[in-house]
């Protein structure tokens, strides 16, 4: 993502300890990148952030949601869907050390370092980020496209409910079974 103005930033030098929300909502082009552009999300994104202030930490959860147009993988029709991403990020002043490779991993993606004098915090890439990997692998008409129906419909017809090979396999498995 090139350098720009934070889409997502907080400031947080005059924030009271306690819990504090905020929202917030941009659109795909202000994020000026290729992976979210407004053919896949023309509807508002809306951030919403719960932001935990301790005396030292700063603790940001915050989801993201938004409608992204697809095309389905079966029959290639357009489609729309809730685009939901949730995620949550420490703000220490100091690295935290665990001792454990899985506590390493979990502090790793999800903890940021701030320094004494930092006035606020910045939130966009890793809501770029949720977005991101909010988006369905897969994407499919619900219900069941016509493409999906009518595979099924050949399938069902093509395939015979039980081969002769088949019966005789059930047999002797339930033969060895009951023995």
């Amino acid at each position: 993502m090139a350098e720009q103005e934070p889409l997502v930033k907080i400031k947080t030098s005059s924030l009271a300890v306690g819990t504090h929300k905020f929202l917030f909502q941009c659109s795909a082009a202000d994020f000026h990148d290729a992976e979210i552009t407004t053919a896949r999300f023309p509807n508002p994104i809306t951030v919403r952030v719960l932001l935990t202030k301790t005396a030292s930490e700063l603790l940001a959860e915050f989801s993201v949601e938004t409608t992204a147009v697809f095309e389905c993988d079966r029959c290639l029709k357009p489609l729309q869907k809730d685009i939901v991403g949730k995620f949550r990020v420490l703000f220490t002043p100091k690295a935290v050390h665990h001792h454990g490779k899985a506590d390493a991993a979990l502090v790793e993606d999800e903890t940021r370092t701030i320094g004494r004098n930092d006035t606020e915090i910045d939130l966009t890439n890793d809501v770029r980020d949720t977005v991101v990997l909010a988006v369905p692998i897969k994407n499919v008409c619900d219900p069941e496209c016509e493409a999906s129906v009518a595979q099924k419909e050949f399938l069902h017809r093509v395939v015979p409910e039980e081969s002769e090979w088949q019966r005789k396999l059930r047999e002797l498995n339930q033969k060895f079974q009951s023995n």
